[in-house]
């Protein structure tokens, strides 16, 4: 799964609690189905909260573009996830979680990126190197200090919260569909 990703989760695990037993098969893979498609509905709106936000933190797109989602199933459970394994994601969304200095490899990786260096040569070295010292020492500003002091973009925070009522509404339709499967009982 990615370095950083927002998963969250419908649990029809109690069906069987409330009548699911009664039901055959087929009834409980349809309800599963149904599950699969408004988690993936709901993926929609928080995607788009999460990569419109990583979008103002990324000076290539490359950030915004690598998110992606999934929808998996864990048993009972329908996963919806929208997620980035791009290796610098977590210290834009967390901001740094270093001691002193950040770690120069996600540095160089950036530094490559947006000045098209060549990753051997000793210009990237050196360029990332000021950059990690920049950082460890506090001298930028924005998104690279530490979460706790106020750093990190929190674009799946924030995009959780963008997004929530519009999740609730697609949620509220899970409900919905049980309540008319249960009446034509």
């Amino acid at each position: 799964m990615p370095d950083i990703n927002a998963p969250f989760y419908v649990d029809f695990s109690s069906l069987e609690k409330f009548g699911a037993k009664a039901l055959g098969p087929q009834q409980v893979e349809s309800i599963m189905q149904q599950g699969d498609l408004l988690v993936s509905e709901a993926l929609i709106y928080l995607h788009a909260q999460i990569v419109g936000r990583a979008q103002k933190h990324s000076n290539t797109g490359e950030l915004a573009d690598s998110f992606e989602q999934e929808t998996t199933r864990e048993g009972m459970t329908v996963v919806g996830t929208v997620g980035s394994s791009l290796p610098y994601g977590m210290v834009v969304e967390k901001g740094g979680t270093w001691e002193k200095w950040p770690p120069r490899d996600v540095i160089k990786a950036w530094v490559v990126r947006k000045f098209g260096l060549d990753p051997e040569s000793k210009e990237a070295d050196s360029a990332a190197f000021l950059v990690q010292r920049a950082i460890g020492k506090g001298t930028t500003k924005g998104i690279m200090r530490p979460y706790d002091s106020g750093g990190g973009a929190r674009m799946v925070e924030k995009g959780y919260e963008a997004a929530k009522g519009d999740i609730e509404r697609v949620m509220e339709k899970i409900l919905v569909y049980l309540e008319v499967l249960w009446g034509q009982d």
